[in-house]
């Protein structure tokens, strides 16, 4: 919702918003893996997943000089 409201504002695509919404539908992801039918490849894509945004949203978010 955040999202679409910030869109309509600014009439544009805040990265931002993007990289901060994909790092909550991986944690939804997360928090509903089951961790008894999935393979440890599984779990490290994951993994590799969430630090890869994370540091995608550091680095969009931090303050330019």
């Amino acid at each position: 919702m955040e999202n679409i409201q910030a869109y309509l504002r600014h009439q544009g695509v805040q990265v931002q918003l993007v990289v901060a919404t994909a790092l909550i539908a991986v944690a939804r992801k997360l928090i509903i893996f089951d961790f008894a039918k999935s393979s440890s490849l599984d779990l490290i894509g994951l993994g590799t997943a969430i630090l890869s945004l994370s540091i995608s949203y550091w680095l969009v978010r931090k303050p330019k000089k």
